[in-house]
């Protein structure tokens, strides 16, 4: 959600960062969109390592929250607000604080993957 001229987006201390996906249908039909924490799926991996801390279908729960983007260029913004707590694979039940350092963070839609940006925690 933050962006820099100079580089990167830092966050603070204790400042949780949202990923805003934006979603866009440039198709001529209707496209259907499970924006859910199950049907857009945020992950987050240390810079330099193939090894995620973070996805944001490991806690996601409820329901399907279903869009519908029309044909020609309709678009959505999702945000997937992430606390910093490491989180693969499965819900933990004692999470822990990821370590400050540069990351990347990455959204797939329906097995669709956008491009990842770089950020740092402090």
């Amino acid at each position: 959600d933050k962006s820099s001229a100079s580089g990167p987006p830092t966050y603070s201390s204790g400042e949780e960062p949202t990923f805003n996906v934006m979603l866009n249908n440039s198709g001529p039909g209707n496209c259907r969109l499970d924006v859910s924490g199950k049907g857009v799926v945020v992950t987050v991996t240390p810079v330099g390592s193939s090894q995620a801390v973070w996805t944001s279908a490991a806690c996601a729960s409820g329901s399907q929250d279903l869009r519908v983007l029309g044909p020609g260029d309709d678009s959505t913004t999702v945000p997937v607000k992430w606390d910093r707590e490491n989180a693969v694979g499965s819900c933990p039940t004692a999470p822990q604080l990821v370590s400050p350092g540069a990351y990347t963070a990455s959204a797939a839609v329906s097995g669709v993957t956008g491009a990842s940006v770089q950020f740092t925690l402090q």
